[in-house]
């Protein structure tokens, strides 16, 4: 989590946004690092991407928890939010949402999809003008 917000340090946005992650892991816990990593990149990179102008304290608050041999990622930000009738087709191929996207969509995509193929999933809470939070639940992979 911590390699994934560094690398997007360089961002503009990410300069005036708090970060705060959260990590509790009592227990081992090993999934495809490389899908992980295309997961977190697509979601962090939103969260900075549409951060709110007119909030005066930007965050984005990442926290994950191992549990029963499980990984619950929750990314949540401060931003734009994503409209209702938006919320059903975000993770549709070449889909954008906002007006101040700059990017070819493909992004959530990327990351329902990558998610799927180690076996886990990304749901989607948002307030448009308030809050988007995912959260991504990853099953642990065997170790041979």
């Amino acid at each position: 989590m911590r390699e994934t917000v560094q690398q997007y340090s360089f961002m503009e946005e990410a300069a005036q946004v708090t970060v705060n992650i959260c990590a509790e892991q009592s227990e081992d816990f090993h999934t495809d690092r490389y899908r992980l990593r295309v997961i977190l990149n697509n979601l962090v990179s939103n969260a900075l991407q549409y951060q709110n102008p007119t909030q005066m304290h930007k965050r984005l608050d990442i926290s994950c928890r191992v549990v029963a041999g499980n990984a619950l990622v929750k990314i949540r930000d401060n931003g734009i939010g994503i409209a209702s009738q938006d919320l059903d087709r975000i993770f549709e191929m070449f889909y954008r949402a906002s007006s101040m996207s700059s990017g070819s969509g493909l992004g959530l995509y990327i990351a329902r999809e990558s998610a799927a193929k180690i076996g886990g999933t990304i749901r989607v809470v948002s307030e448009e003008g308030q809050f988007t939070e995912f959260t991504v639940e990853i099953p642990k992979k065997a170790v041979r």
